[in-house]
């Protein structure tokens, strides 16, 4: 177990974590407005884990918590997020549920 976690430590610093867990062209078929409402549903998404993990880090072991439980979840609706974002603008659709404050994350 500890083995596989180093091995995805050292595999996560070659690349963007969050790119690891998204599909490429995954969102390539959708049309504009399910982007949108895919984008709406996944910022939503990424917000309440956002606070799970913000809720479990105050407690003992919270780091643990979410490790477990957050880290792997978060990481790939943000690389959902970034897939979304890059495709709508692609095929110049409005990304009015990306906020000017998501954007500054990536």
């Amino acid at each position: 177990m500890a083995m596989c976690a180093a091995a995805a430590c050292a595999l996560a610093a070659c690349s963007n974590a969050e790119d690891l867990f998204v599909s490429p062209g995954k969102y390539a078929v959708y049309t504009c407005k399910e982007l949108e409402t895919e984008g709406r549903a996944t910022v939503t998404r990424e917000r309440e884990l956002k606070g799970l993990m913000g809720k479990a880090s105050q407690g003992s072991g919270g780091e643990l918590v979410n490790a477990l439980a957050y880290r792997n979840q978060y990481l790939s609706t943000q690389g959902q997020l970034k897939q979304l974002e890059q495709t709508a603008l692609e095929k110049k659709c409005d990304t009015t549920w990306v906020t000017v404050s998501d954007r500054s994350m990536w």
